[in-house]
């Protein structure tokens, strides 16, 4: 079975690159003027753009575009330029930069920065940088101004410099052009502060050097004697600086933001990147015994329950070495104690919001579960059957809906609460296809006025029973049938029969746009209160001595009771059972039987009773096809030998 496809396909679908991001614009007062900030994307390190000279923050238009699809950005215009005042304080690049940090602070973006400033703007990055060095995680310099140019084509071209003279004196004695006129006339202090500014940082640097033509003037043509002193001056600088690298561009101009944006974009987010696997690496801590809360879960230590500790410190090493990928949390529980407990920084989409960047992720944040939410519906379903509320698990899904009697005709006639909960309601439905694709079912089913009329009226195409499909819209009907029942909708009955018993307080749950819970993959929880739910089925429906759902109802709930078609060499069955996944997997020349509650990303709540063993992950690996590594391979690669190695040395 292709697990990833398995995973792509059980929820909702928010890809992060082809998502646009709004743009924020941001008007702050700065000592004496009105400074204009453009904002989007989400996450951190920010990065934060600078114009050259005489540019105003249209410089980055199609550049920040795609950033804003992986990291917070901020454009802006300095005093002078476009929508910020012009100011009477002197524009040096010290100046410069300074505002710069006021203005951040006052709109409420933090550091670390990833700065990246192209011509002049790179000397105020670089000014900026060594100013305040623990605020900047790297720089991008964009075919900078550099520092010795000027100096060395005076003395080798002196006849050439009258042509630069009239264009600088042109600027200096302009009445419109306010903010190049001024940053004109501190050009020269503005150059020797950026030279001094190398010796109070070592950001890492990504230099990139124009090397070729532009149709429209500001080429970078080494044939001529300026653009050959231009480019072998930054070359000499780059050489000598400490922790930077740096590209020749030979197919651009100096506007390479606007001829190679993609070129840019790529050195800020090796930028970027680099600065997140740097907090990866950190997150990397010697193992210890999770702390005991308050929260109804004992823990004790690996080896207290006969898990090898060097295994499953290799799920921490791989981690955060990038081989699983934006891995958020992995919890281990054996004997009901929890055991294993890491949180890792990652990018992270939450449903409802979007995109939201590269966050930490700890014990009390909230997760997006995705299609967990449906193991918790059918739960819920589960708990109003024990109360009475569903006389049989077997009784007619239209015997709750007479307002839908039209579309109760045919083999729907046999259509039970056991079909919704198995997913072989038999009705045509197709979530395999994209869900960007408007065709897709639940996304028809989510835009609909009405969704449960949606899913009843869809044609039936085989008998109720016999065929698994996989269908959001079952988890929904079941949703609707709480409704009916309890007269409570299915986050209020959820959060009072389960969550309050489970001690389960802090959670949040997406609604439709019809204004009803998105009852397929609207959830979002802790990974405690992850684990909570699993030992609770581990325990047959027990937690602290009390009968939450009868032992009947769980047992039969952790036995296939339909097969599905993702069967394959290495996992040669894969069942479904009142919304959850029934396994037996090939590990280590072992067949080995356990039952998942999963999502979209990653998200697992996986229970090996035979091992008495509860594993959590939580990840951000929304819609991912390849990944060579993900959520479900750590399982049969590092928990389930962790656990077969000592039982082995015992027996």
């Amino acid at each position: 079975m292709n697990k990833l496809f398995l995973l792509v396909i059980i929820s909702l679908a928010y890809p992060v690159a082809s998502v646009a991001q709004r743009t924020d614009t941001l008007k702050l007062k700065v000592h004496d003027h009105v400074m204009t900030l453009y904002a989007s994307g989400a996450g951190n390190p920010a990065v934060i753009l600078e114009a050259g000279g005489g540019s105003s923050h249209r410089t980055w238009d199609s550049v920040q575009q795609k950033i804003s699809r992986f990291a917070r950005v901020v454009s802006y215009d300095r005093p002078g330029y476009l929508n910020s005042d012009t100011c009477s304080s002197s524009r040096d690049a010290i100046t410069v930069a300074k505002e710069l940090r006021e203005a951040l602070n006052k709109a409420g973006i933090k550091p670390p920065y990833v700065l990246a400033g192209w011509s002049l703007g790179g000397a105020f990055v670089s000014v900026f940088a060594g100013l305040f060095p623990k605020d900047v995680a790297g720089l991008v310099l964009v075919d900078p101004a550099p520092e010795e140019f000027y100096a060395r084509f005076e003395k080798e071209f002196p006849e050439l410099m009258a042509e630069d003279r009239k264009y600088i004196q042109d600027i200096l004695e302009s009445k419109n052009r306010i903010g190049e006129r001024e940053e004109m006339r501190f050009f020269d202090s503005s150059m020797n502060q950026a030279r001094r500014s190398d010796a109070q940082h070592t950001t890492p640097t990504y230099l990139l050097i124009a090397a070729g033509k532009a149709s429209g003037g500001q080429d970078r043509d080494p044939s001529y004697p300026l653009n050959k002193i231009w480019i072998e001056e930054l070359e000499k600088w780059a050489q000598k600086r400490p922790n930077l690298n740096y590209e020749i561009i030979t197919n651009s101009g100096h506007h390479i933001a606007r001829s190679q944006p993609d070129t840019v974009v790529h050195a800020i987010r090796h930028m970027v990147e680099q600065f997140q696997m740097k907090k990866l690496r950190q997150a990397a801590t010697p193992y210890k015994k999770p702390a005991q809360l308050s929260d109804g879960i004992k823990t004790a230590t690996l080896k207290e329950v006969g898990i090898n500790e060097k295994f499953i410190n290799v799920i921490t090493d791989s981690i955060t070495s990038g081989n699983y990928t934006n891995i958020h949390s992995v919890l281990i529980l054996r004997n009901n104690k929890l055991v294993y407990e890491q949180y890792f920084p990652g990018t992270d989409v939450t449903r409802g919001v979007g995109f939201v960047g590269f966050k930490d992720h700890h014990r009390d944040s909230l997760h997006d579960v995705r299609s967990i939410t449906k193991s918790v519906v059918g739960a819920a379903i589960l708990i109003a059957h024990a109360q009475g509320k569903i006389k049989s698990l077997n009784q007619r899904v239209f015997d709750f809906f007479p307002e839908y009697a039209k579309h109760d005709t045919g083999m729907k006639k046999q259509l039970t609460v056991q079909h919704l909960l198995n997913m072989t309601a038999g009705i045509e439905w197709d979530e395999e296809i994209s869900y960007l694709d408007p065709r897709n079912s639940e996304i028809k089913m989510n835009n609909s006025p009405d969704a449960i009329e949606f899913v009843l009226s869809q044609k039936i195409v085989d008998t109720p029973g016999k065929k698994y499909n996989y269908s959001g819209g079952c988890t929904q009907v079941l949703a609707a049938i709480i409704e009916k029942v309890t007269k409570m909708s299915v986050d209020k009955f959820t959060q009072q029969h389960l969550f309050k018993p489970l001690g389960i307080e802090k959670y949040t749950w997406v609604k439709n746009i019809d204004g009803k819970p998105s009852a397929a993959s609207g959830l979002r929880l802790r990974s405690r209160d992850l684990a909570k739910f699993g030992l609770l089925f581990l325990n047959n429906g027990m937690w602290k001595g009390k009968k939450i759902i009868p032992t009947h109802l769980v047992k039969q709930t952790l036995l296939s009771q339909i097969s599905t078609p993702f069967a394959d060499s290495i996992v040669p069955f894969v069942g479904y059972s009142n919304q959850f996944w029934i396994y037996t997997e090939k590990i280590k020349g072992e067949l080995v039987d356990y039952v998942q509650a999963q999502g979209n990303g990653g998200q697992i709540i996986l229970l090996d009773k035979k091992n008495d063993l509860v594993l959590i992950i939580t990840a951000g690996n929304y819609n991912r096809r390849d990944l060579r590594k993900n959520s479900y391979d750590i399982y049969p690669n590092f928990v389930y030998p962790a656990v077969i190695k000592i039982f082995k040395k015992i027996h």
